[in-house]
């Protein structure tokens, strides 16, 4: 009887420790208004420079855009930065923001973009942000 016990208590114990639950923040309707909308100015971004020819893609004609974007994604950083267990909502702003930078230092050294990096960047912006928002749609209310 007394091996019985033993071995449900160590059963119990095994799991016990196997089953932890996973804090995670809850869903911000703010940080969900602002995916969205940074989405669509980042979509219309690269849909504009597709719709302009490939010589007067300047640079400097889509800075103050690409400075805008910028401003929507370190405070999109910011509101989940403020979250308690966010970090992986962190984590993703983070490499949203970086990627981000990473197309402005191109586009300023190279002062145009062709058509397929554009449609590239299109879609890899399309499905990180759609990645963002599902995430932030499963969190808790």
């Amino acid at each position: 009887m007394r091996k019985v016990r033993f071995w449900l208590v160590v059963l119990a114990c095994f799991m016990l420790s196997a089953c932890q639950w996973a804090k995670i923040a809850h869903h911000d309707p703010q940080v969900k208004l602002l995916l969205v909308q940074t989405k669509v100015r980042i979509d219309m971004h690269w849909h504009r420079m597709l719709l302009t020819e490939k010589q007067s893609r300047d640079f400097l004609n889509y800075k103050q855009n690409y400075h805008a974007i910028e401003v929507d994604i370190q405070v999109l950083k910011a509101l989940n930065e403020h979250r308690a267990y966010n970090s992986e909502s962190v984590t993703q702003s983070e490499n949203l923001l970086k990627l981000w930078r990473q197309d402005i230092s191109n586009h300023q050294q190279h002062n145009t973009l062709g058509d397929t990096l554009i449609k590239r960047r299109s879609k890899q912006y399309n499905r990180v942000l759609k990645a963002m928002l599902v995430a932030e749609n499963a969190k808790p209310e």
